[in-house]
């Protein structure tokens, strides 16, 4: 089933999996490794996920420094993944109309598209320049 970009279950999946991407990362992430450091698998929200000297560094504060960037990181993923998934939509659809009309892709995106581009002739482009000219600037 195709769930239109625009529609309120899909931005409601989206933030789903989006969710629950951000939890396995903070649960898989493990914090560097520096002279005098140790780091462990963050499994939980009460975990050290490090030592420094001696002092340990609990996963809130790690949560805390870098929820901007996670913030970040997780909107990207999910621009990521409906990229993709419209992707699959359109390759899905392609290979369909192509299978219908017994026919391979590129047959069909040469019918349907290359085919019908037609030149543009030098008339054309000098018409479109004058009229777009201030637009433009200069030439």
């Amino acid at each position: 089933m195709y769930v239109s970009p625009k529609s309120p279950r899909r931005s409601f999946d989206l933030a789903a999996v989006g969710i629950a991407a951000f939890c396995l990362l903070l649960l898989r992430g493990t914090a560097s490794c520096e002279a005098g450091t140790t780091a462990g698998t963050v499994t939980e929200a009460s975990d050290i996920v490090a030592k420094v000297d001696g002092q340990a560094i609990p996963y809130q504060e790690l949560a805390a420094a870098m929820a901007a960037q996670l913030q970040q990181l997780d909107l990207q993923r999910q621009e990521l993944l409906l990229q993709g998934l419209d992707q699959i939509v359109e390759r899905k659809l392609l290979e369909n109309e192509a299978r219908r009309r017994q026919i391979t892709v590129e047959a069909l995106l040469e019918a349907e598209v290359e085919n019908k581009i037609q030149p543009v002739s030098q008339e054309e482009v000098e018409a479109w320049y004058r009229d777009n000219q201030a637009r433009i600037g200069r030439p």
